[in-house]
């Protein structure tokens, strides 16, 4: 018996909300998956880089954690052995090897398995989905190798030291099947790992005087250096998922993480970022012109902001900006940090929420009665704080404004067919709305 090895991959790429699969028409007459013969000294994930590379004309990162394992007979005396991996198209142009490939084609799920001529390649494909599905769209790395940007210099400059040699991976994202690549890096040196993102002098401020203190769970800082007329901000890098697929497991650290921030900073008196998000919140108000309800209900939430306390706020404590590792919630990102209402960041972090029976979870998965836990816990650990029923109202009235900013764009243009996103978003800010005019606690 001749024993021969193939090694290839499910390939997938984000468009509009929707995954996309590629099948190749093969001149042979059957559809398959990417996959090609291994060649001598190659591994194998550098046959699958090659094969798709040679088919498909097309670059792809391969997610951790897939790898499948099929065996066939594809003629008497012979048993071929296929290895799998699940990978991710950078771009959606292709250009088919001709010599075996007739056509290349993107389609959804259901019509990939269809096409596809043989049961094992079927049983591949299910389980690459089942995996996207478990592991929900999200954060990944790319290898940043083609990046201008002097990382090695930028890291041994800020540490004040030579760390040799340094790999660079990119963050990217591909939350609602739209994809994202940051100005952030992990960086590699030795056995440590950092974090080098784009940032700017703000930011760099309020880590030297509010987010260097003791005990915080916030990334360590190291300092900033500047390259390309840019602050670039070197933090420590933490392993761990984000919160998007949020767990129960997850609501005490939480909890812990978020009324740590806010006692530590309750009362604050600056105003200068305060004065900012103002400006940004009556602003926005303008887009309410023409929708009655939601335009006296944002009302409450305006007249209240001028009295409500204040404490250190990241600005954007979406649950993908914020990580769980080693039994701790780390609250990653403060690029539009500053002192602003103590409400904002828990009623930023639960307003997203939505079914997590969803794939992947829209916005973010988190239930009812995990947004009733943390919101109690939170209160429960804060030493400094208003009654519950003032607490309550406060991040009510954030969450309003967190519906409305996904709805402002929208309402600003009618004239623009609006998406899931918005009916999503407008049909909580109704029911909101709706409540607080009420006045029901």
């Amino acid at each position: 018996m001749v024993w021969e090895k193939s090694c290839g991959a499910a390939i997938y790429i984000a468009r509009e909300r929707e995954t996309l699969w590629l099948v190749e028409r093969m001149q042979k007459g059957h559809t398959s998956l990417c996959k090609g013969h291994v060649e001598a000294g190659e591994t194998e994930h550098d046959t699958a880089v090659r094969e798709i590379r040679e088919e498909t004309a097309l670059s792809v990162a391969f997610l951790d954690g897939f790898r499948e394992r099929i065996e066939y007979s594809p003629e008497p005396g012979v048993m071929k052995e296929v290895i799998f991996f699940l990978a991710r198209a950078k771009r959606a142009d292709t250009a088919a090897q001709p010599e075996e490939v007739a056509a290349i084609e993107w389609l959804p799920f259901d019509q990939a398995l269809a096409a596809l001529t043989y049961p094992d390649d079927k049983r591949i494909l299910t389980a690459a989905q089942a995996f996207l599905d478990r592991r929900g769209m999200g954060r990944y790395l790319e290898p940043a190798a083609g990046s201008p940007i002097p990382f090695q210099d930028l890291l041994s400059g800020i540490l004040c030291r030579d760390v040799g040699p340094v790999s660079a991976e990119q963050f990217c994202d591909d939350g609602e099947g739209v994809l994202n690549r940051y100005n952030v890096y992990r960086l590699t040196a030795g056995d440590r790992a950092y974090v080098l993102k784009a940032s700017d002098s703000e930011e760099v401020r309020l880590y030297e005087r509010y987010l260097s203190a003791p005990g915080l769970p916030v990334p360590r800082s190291y300092g900033s250096g500047t390259w390309d007329g840019r602050v670039w901000l070197l933090l420590d890098y933490v392993d761990g998922p984000d919160l998007r697929d949020f767990a129960d497991e997850m609501t005490g650290p939480c909890a812990d993480a978020l009324a740590s921030v806010m006692d530590r900073f309750w009362g604050a008196t600056e105003t200068e970022r305060f004065d900012r998000y103002m400006e940004r919140v009556r602003r926005r108000a303008k887009c309410l012109a023409d929708e009655p309800v939601l335009a006296a209900a944002y009302a409450l939430f305006l007249d209240r902001q001028s009295t409500c306390p204040r404490t250190l706020c990241s600005g954007d404590m979406l649950p993908c900006n914020c990580l769980f590792s080693q039994g701790r919630v780390i609250l990653a990102d403060w690029a539009f940090g500053g002192v602003m209402p103590y409400a904002l960041d828990i009623a930023r972090l639960i307003a997203h929420g939505g079914d997590p029976g969803s794939h992947p979870p829209f916005p973010f998965s988190m239930t009812e009665a995990q947004k009733r836990e943390l919101l109690e816990q939170v209160y429960i650990k804060l030493s400094q704080k208003p009654a519950w029923e003032q607490y309550l109202l406060d991040i009510r009235l954030a969450a309003l404004n967190e519906y409305i900013e996904f709805i402002e764009d929208a309402l600003l243009h009618p004239e623009e067919p609006r998406d899931r996103v918005f009916d999503w978003y407008y049909s909580r800010a109704a029911a909101l709305a709706k409540l607080l005019l009420s006045g029901d606690k």
